[in-house]
């Protein structure tokens, strides 16, 4: 029983013994570091993370705190990656129970999802005592429809002839969460852009006024959109086509000078296509005297007419020729002439 008992005494003893050596070890291992290891450090970012508003590909202006929460005054230096911009000084002191705002500029330069960082130095140690990390998602349109984040495709703009306005045109679109159309801007005076907001998705519109040129278009539109107290620009490229249901080419006639003692009547020849009801034949009759027309029919819906031109009079001539379906008047083709000695 005694030797039982001193075994154990001796296990109890060793046991102990061997902690006092690695307390002893583990203090001489620490004073062997350098200060700057043995030390945990107090300074803090506010935020620790930031976490920037999402937008389009863009700089964001925005500040963070660095404090010290520690009980002596620390010298620091900054630095930043990524597109990250500090403002002002690199090199400064934050006192103790401090803090001091750092301005920031991000600039963020492809959609997708962004990180940077700030990071803080202190003299003797290589690398950074602290850092800040910086998110943000950026994306490559205000719009969110997969097909049409750079380019948006208008049913056609019917109008009934040429020099009229068309009807209204819509493409209904989603919109990325945190944005807000404030403006839709055309650059084609012809081209009448608005928007209306439904829910989550915005309806753009265009409409052809009477000026609009006959065909295919392709134009930027300038998108003034608003992100959280931010405002910002996109454009977007719109694609679409004027159509006339009646296309007259040229659109308006003209004979230029014209001698009133000329015996051979002045000639001209238009154009017109059908896009209509095809169920009628078109007719043409000039409002003037001295005018004739000559239609010739080359397919359905498509005639080119011949008008000729007899002057009775001196000035200037202005008039029309009719383009009419049954009783109805569904173009009016614009002529004029001078007509000297």
């Amino acid at each position: 029983m005694s030797a039982a008992r001193n075994e154990r005494r001796w296990l109890v003893w060793g046991c102990v013994l061997g902690l006092i050596v690695l307390t002893l070890l583990a203090v001489l291992y620490s004073h062997s570091l350098p200060p700057a290891f043995r030390r945990v450090w107090s300074l803090q970012f506010v935020p620790s993370r930031l976490v920037l508003p999402a937008d389009l590909p863009s700089i964001h202006e925005t500040s963070v705190l660095l404090c010290n929460r520690g009980t002596k005054d620390e010298h620091i230096r900054l630095g930043s990656c990524c597109g990250v911009n500090i403002q002002g000084e690199l090199e400064r002191y934050v006192g103790k129970g401090h803090c001091v705002r750092i301005p920031l500029s991000v600039e963020v330069r492809s959609p997708g999802v962004y990180r940077g960082a700030i990071f803080v130095y202190v003299p003797g140690v290589q690398s950074p005592v602290t850092a800040l990390p910086i998110m943000a998602q950026a994306y490559e349109s205000v719009f969110a429809s997969t097909d049409t984040r750079r380019s948006l495709h208008l049913p056609a703009l019917v109008r009934k002839a040429p020099g009229d306005a068309s009807g209204e045109a819509c493409v209904t679109l989603s919109v990325h969460s945190g944005f807000g159309i404030e403006r839709i801007v055309s650059p084609a005076d012809w081209l009448s852009v608005s928007w209306r907001k439904r829910d989550t998705v915005v309806d753009v519109c265009a409409k052809a006024l009477p000026s609009a040129p006959e065909g295919k278009f392709n134009l930027d539109l300038l998108l003034i959109y608003r992100c959280g107290k931010r405002s910002g620009r996109d454009y977007i490229r719109i694609f679409g086509e004027v159509v006339s249901l009646v296309y007259v080419h040229p659109s308006r006639l003209s004979f230029g000078v014209v001698s009133l003692r000329q015996q051979r009547p002045a000639s001209k020849e238009v154009q017109i296509i059908l896009r209509g009801s095809r169920g009628k034949p078109l007719s043409f009759r000039a409002t003037f005297a001295g005018c004739t027309t000559r239609a010739k029919r080359l397919k359905p819906g498509v005639y080119v007419v011949e008008i000729q031109f007899i002057p009775k009079r001196l000035g200037e001539i202005r008039g029309y020729v009719q383009c009419r379906q049954g009783d109805d008047i569904i173009y009016l083709l614009p002529i004029s002439a001078l007509v000297q000695p």
